[in-house]
């Protein structure tokens, strides 16, 4: 299994854990969700998929493309701002390189911090949750520097041995955790809701992809706590993913990238929301009060 098998589940993993369960709960606390669950329910799973699926993996396989095109055929660094050379020629190279580059490295940093606050604090909660342990910053700090040593252990090793072994480890218990809630869970109506989700997310693609609440003040809160938010998580992450995509794509094709970076990663977002995010209307729906209890600890919600 090589790194382009692997590369859909391992982009936003800990974000996948968290919003598959937290985003359905949290969603049913909007005041104009109370009234009518159903509805607001194929709602919620159709922003699941609008969140997670063409808009999040489409950065990834622009950023991608472009790098793999100008490092494969023109021979260029694996550098964003190269891609910038048809827009601003000879002077690519001198300062404004510089200035995309510096822009770039910070938006990464960024997003890895976001990326490692939301690992550390869904592995704290589950270790409170089950063992007792104190569910703190300091916890949280120190789960960040193993996690951060760990990877860097990995990196130094290659891509061909630390990180494929990680890679195919998480591919592993992914694979396993989303079979055992189908099989186990409300299998029928995991699908029911994912077809039924899945016309909802395509009859209203560009509607939701352009919407802004103009004329509606009240939704603009959501749209930045949740659009916003997601999409800046993207194109934060955007330059790094890109880079490593690119660099494992060599002798592909333009429609192999895009299938394995654009199309298999939004169908395995759309199964694995629709597992868990199922699963826990099944649970509130059965009488576990979800909802209260992921707004008060939103690192639990996964466990």
């Amino acid at each position: 299994m090589d790194c382009h098998d692997v590369f859909c589940w391992n982009g936003d993993w800990s974000g996948l854990l968290w919003s598959s369960r937290a985003f359905e709960s949290l969603c049913y606390l909007d005041a104009q969700c109370r009234n009518r669950q159903c509805g607001c329910s194929r709602r919620c799973f159709s922003f699941y998929f609008f969140h997670w699926g063409f808009h999040a993996w489409a950065v990834y396989a622009l950023v991608g493309l472009s790098l793999a095109y100008f490092g494969f055929r023109k021979r260029e660094k694996y550098q964003l701002s190269v891609v910038f050379k048809p827009l601003f020629g000879k002077y690519a190279d001198g300062p404004i390189a510089t200035i995309i580059d510096t822009i770039t490295i910070i938006a990464t940093v960024i997003g890895v911090a976001t990326t490692l606050g939301f690992g550390a604090s869904q592995i704290n909660g589950g270790l409170s949750y089950v063992f007792g342990i104190p569910n703190n910053s300091l916890v949280q700090v120190i789960i960040i520097i193993i996690a951060t040593i760990l990877f860097l252990i990995s990196a130094l090793s290659g891509l061909g041995k630390g990180v494929k072994i990680l890679s195919n480890t998480n591919l592993i218990l992914a694979v396993v955790l989303l079979a055992g809630v189908i099989v186990l869970g409300p299998t029928v109506k995991i699908f029911d809701t994912m077809t039924d989700s899945i016309g909802l997310y395509f009859q209203n693609f560009f509607r939701m992809s352009f919407r802004a609440a103009a004329f509606d003040e009240s939704k603009r809160d959501w749209i930045n706590q949740w659009t916003i938010f997601y999409w800046a998580w993207w194109i934060s992450w955007s330059p790094f993913v890109g880079v490593f995509i690119a660099r494992i794509s060599k002798g592909r094709t333009i429609r192999e990238f895009l299938t394995v970076v654009l199309l298999t990663p939004t169908v395995l977002s759309f199964i694995w929301f629709s597992a868990f995010g199922t699963l826990s209307t099944s649970l509130q729906n059965s009488g576990v009060d979800l909802i209260h209890f992921c707004h008060r600890r939103n690192s639990f919600c996964l466990f």
